[in-house]
């Protein structure tokens, strides 16, 4: 009789176009952290997509178990999705439980914990090293650990809870019994300091599905969200435009027992015309990047006349929108052009678009004649002839505000951004790889943009071991190299930087260099002016604070160096 109720007012509400306030117990969910409650809250979901804009979802306090992904897709428009003070959300596999948002506006989803159940990191004390790729250690369930179809890998802390950037991060290849709660764990990539004796080894799992997963939405809310463990990406966005995110966190529950809290990135967005404001956000614990905002460069498969089958990831290009082709053997930019025309098309049997340009296309290679049966994805040290690359100048997270947050404990970068019109302010970034702030167009991940009126200022840099900002281009080949001076407008200001430049392994030349603080390459037009920087780490090399190469009109004063 109650569910009959519920049906019955659910409808008269919408009927008369008023906003519904729905709660997911009303569905029958048990928030109990044993029943599956993930048919009640799909039953929900269905009642507030089919409700007026402005309609709430209520998740009460309490644990929920989900078997399974959760999707809450075209609802309309202000939708609100709320949980109260110990409002937790726990999925029960890595590999197919998540959020799924997609094709949504304006929806605020707010105070909610979000987690696995599977045990995703387990640690323990490192009690010798038999030799450069293995370690003993005692760590409790480590012969029980693991999930199939996911990467188990290896980080070292220090007794006080720090990512140790001395060591590589590195893949676990076996896991044997080494006598009295003792186990010897061989991994692929060679451990050369004895310190590690005596730190603490952490066993993690890396793949799986993001905790949040978002497609084609545009003004939502994250607030109030925490990720507390996940082995693969906390917010995963593609093609959303103007995101919020304010006074999220990822980071473990228990940080001395489990201290990595995803195994990949914070949020990474692709695609997006207009970018997101991170606001008073903390991020820490994770095994890559806190943040990373791009597009992607797309294979020229085929060209006939004024038109080319762009094959990639992205498919999003609209009439009027300014486009780059891109010669990956110069990292520079070879011809702009104007789309006229886009419409979805097909490249042997790979979903492609095919575009119309305002002007004949000339690209020197396709994968059409380079005889190719499918298109590049990464370019990690390739050799031989490369197809002509292109990316969509309008899909590059333009307007971007990251302020007041925390990043760091993390073994990668602070963050990783190809932005234009983009402020950075009010941040501490603390015991990264590093860099803090990359920004830069790699031609190996595929990963691109445009960096221009970029503005970095008054934010604290403490313990980050490569140089904490890097404007550069990074090329096919995994380095930096010189190239189109396509950083352009940068100012740099107000900043505070400490303790920086420890060694680090990992990363290599695309990660900047150790002693130093600020690092400007492929630069049209910079001022650094009025920051800080105070003692570097006692093992860092001597090197300038700010360096500058391959740049033009660049104007470097009044920092002064304690």
């Amino acid at each position: 009789m109650k569910k009959i109720l519920v049906s019955v007012l659910i409808s008269l509400f919408a009927a008369a176009g008023i906003a519904t306030e729905f709660n997911v117990r009303n569905f029958g969910a048990a928030g109990d952290g044993k029943t599956d409650d993930l048919e009640a809250f799909r039953k929900a979901a269905g009642a507030l997509r089919k409700a007026e804009p402005g309609s709430t979802l209520t998740i009460p306090k309490g644990r929920y178990r989900l078997s399974r992904a959760l999707a809450l897709d075209h609802l309309p428009p202000d939708s609100v999705i709320i949980g109260e003070t110990g409002t937790e959300l726990w999925f029960d596999d890595l590999l197919r439980g998540s959020i799924e948002l997609a094709e949504t506006r304006k929806l605020t989803l707010k105070n909610l914990q979000i987690g696995f159940s599977p045990v995703s990191c387990l640690s323990g004390k490192v009690t010798a090293r038999p030799d450069r790729k293995s370690l003993v250690v005692a760590i409790p369930g480590l012969d029980r650990f693991g999930q199939p179809g996911l990467r188990t890998m290896l980080h070292i802390f220090t007794p006080e809870g720090k990512m140790d950037h001395r060591f590589h991060r590195t893949d676990v290849r076996k896991v044997e019994p080494a006598g009295e709660g003792l186990f010897r764990i061989t991994f692929d990539h060679p451990i050369n300091d004895d310190a590690v004796a005596g730190q603490t080894a952490v066993l993690f799992l890396r793949g799986g599905r993001p905790a949040v997963n978002n497609n084609r939405s545009s003004d939502g809310i994250y607030e109030n969200l925490h990720v507390v463990n996940g082995g693969d990406l906390a917010f995963g966005l593609r093609y959303c435009d103007g995101m919020t995110f304010r006074n999220c966190r990822i980071g473990s529950l228990d940080p001395a027992a489990r201290p990595i809290s995803t195994g990949a990135d914070g949020i990474h967005s692709k695609h997006a015309r207009r970018g997101p404001v991170i606001e008073n956000c903390d991020f820490s614990g994770m095994s890559d990047d806190d943040v990373n905002l791009s597009t992607t460069f797309q294979n020229v498969a085929s060209t006939d006349g004024n038109t080319a089958l762009l094959v990639g990831d992205n498919r999003d290009y609209r009439p009027g929108d300014r486009v780059a082709l891109y010669d990956p053997e110069t990292s520079s930019t070879t011809q702009h052009l104007t789309v006229a025309a886009a419409e979805p098309a097909k490249w042997r049997n790979r979903d492609a678009v095919k575009v119309t340009f305002d002007q004949p296309l000339n690209a020197a290679e396709t994968l059409d004649s380079l005889k190719l049966e499918k298109p590049y994805a990464l370019l990690f040290g390739h050799k031989g002839k490369l197809p002509a690359l292109v990316f969509n100048r309008e899909t590059v997270h333009a307007g971007t505000v990251i302020r007041n947050n925390r990043f760091g404990n993390n073994r990668a970068r602070g963050l990783l951004l190809r932005t234009p019109d983009t402020l950075i302010e009010g941040n501490t970034f603390y015991n990264l790889r590093g860099p803090a702030i990359l920004m830069a167009s790699e031609g190996m991940w595929m990963e691109c943009g445009r960096i221009e009126n970029v503005t970095i200022r008054d934010n604290r840099f403490e313990e980050i071991s490569r140089s904490p900002v890097l404007f550069s281009t990074i090329s096919y080949r995994s380095r930096r190299e010189p190239g189109e001076r396509w950083n352009r407008n940068l100012t740099i200001t107000g900043n505070t930087f400490t303790g920086c430049g420890a060694p680090a392994v990992e990363g290599g030349d695309t990660f900047g260099l150790l002693g130093n603080l600020i690092l400007l390459e492929n630069v049209s037009g910079a001022v650094v002016s009025g920051n800080t920087f105070g003692p570097r780490s006692p093992l860092a090399p001597k090197r300038d604070a700010v360096l500058v190469s391959n740049s033009e009109n660049v104007n470097v004063s009044n920092n002064p160096e304690q």
